[in-house]
């Protein structure tokens, strides 16, 4: 398709110059876009500042991982353990290893990462340790007349993102508005909606995979998207997308006790035709039903359900990845009285025509970052 700086009555085909065709020139669907249409439906929270906070509280988590193996089989009241994050135990906390069923019992806290234990404090007998053994916190055993134990608590953490101004222009000449065409009518009208169209996917891409510039040099901002929020729930498929491993990222979209119940998946076209290969008969349309404003299919899975948003914007390096976003937790933050909106005739009055834009100033705020979760290297 060839690009031209405004249309001209040169450059529209002359066979549209006619009356008594088609009126209508078929056009995008708002499903091309699903995520910042439900957002812009049902998740708007208008900014009075192009910068914008807020603070994240996690829940205390109540499991951590072995970080080195640890083969001592003595009943030693103070073994030490290595551990991803001992900030979740106090003393007098029982831990349960999943994997050999041993309880122990908390006796000291070393550092950030390190526990002292009693070995079996159960009827389970003591087995050696292995990295990466699950340990799950069972709360704390006390004995009578005893005091109240430290509390464990921690502090929210802040973070923010920026407003980005996006913007669509749409011009002609004075004489093409005037004459009728055989597509559309009004080929003012139509740019109109083809532009608007071309504006909603710009947002889009910049909602999924936009990153953050404060604008502090050269004074032009840009929000940070999705993909650049999600950090801790990362899963490189490096093949064959099977139901198999569609379980295991439910599984980790899914790990956070903050999680809602229902989560927006979105994905590429070829994602999705991968994943009807194997769950078309788990895929549930409801006729008339509609989420967020849109009909969109659920897929149901053990961990949770996700309502399916394929995407035109993820394509090409983007094809091969899909991202499981937790709704509740994610905010379209407009600039107040800058959402979009179409500014008409910005045009040189010296000009014999007319010059309409479309203009958003928007950012995106996602909130409890654990409870969102993307995979990519989907090859198949």
């Amino acid at each position: 398709m060839a690009y031209v700086n405004g249309v001209t009555t040169a450059n529209v085909a002359e066979a549209r110059q006619v009356i008594d065709v088609s009126k209508q020139i078929g056009e995008y669907v708002k499903e091309a876009a699903p995520f910042s249409v439900i957002l812009q439906r049902a998740k708007k929270d208008p900014v009075t500042s192009w910068k914008f906070q807020w603070y994240d509280d996690e829940p205390i988590g109540m499991r951590t991982q072995v970080k080195v193996a640890n083969n001592n089989v003595t009943g030693d009241d103070s073994l030490s353990i290595d551990v991803n994050d001992a900030t979740i135990f106090n003393v007098a906390d029982l831990v349960k290893v999943g994997r050999t069923g041993e309880v122990m019992r908390v006796t000291a806290i070393t550092d950030t990462d390190t526990i002292k234990v009693t070995r079996a404090f159960g009827t389970t007998a003591i087995a050696a340790l292995k990295k990466d053994d699950w340990l799950y916190n069972l709360g704390g055993a006390f004995a009578e007349m005893t005091g109240a134990p430290d509390a464990i608590m921690d502090q929210p953490t802040m973070r923010e993102n920026v407003t980005q101004i996006t913007k669509t222009t749409i011009k002609g000449s004075g004489t093409l508005e005037a004459i009728r065409l055989q597509t559309a009518g009004n080929e003012r009208n139509r740019q109109r909606r083809k532009k608007s169209l071309e504006h909603m996917l710009k947002i889009e891409r910049a909602l999924l995979y936009g990153e953050k510039n404060d604008g502090s040099t050269g004074g032009v901002r840009a929000t940070g998207g999705a993909l650049s929020f999600i950090k801790t729930n990362v899963m490189d498929v490096n093949g064959i997308l099977t139901e198999a491993g569609m379980n295991d990222f439910a599984r980790l979209a899914w790990s956070s006790t903050a999680s809602s119940p229902t989560k927006l998946l979105c994905f590429s076209p070829e994602v999705g035709a991968i994943i009807n290969q194997f769950a078309a008969n788990k895929i549930e349309t409801a006729t008339g039903d509609e989420a967020y404003g849109l009909r969109l299919k659920k897929y149901n899975t053990f961990f949770g359900t996700f309502l399916l948003a394929p995407t035109r914007v993820l394509e090409l390096d983007y094809a091969d990845m899909m991202l499981a976003l937790d709704i509740e937790n994610i905010f379209y933050r407009p600039l107040k009285g800058r959402d979009t909106q179409l500014r008409v005739d910005i045009h040189n009055p010296d000009l014999d025509g007319w010059m309409d834009e479309y203009l958003t100033e928007f950012g995106l705020q996602v909130e409890m970052e654990k409870t969102h979760a993307y995979a990519y290297g989907i090859t198949g």
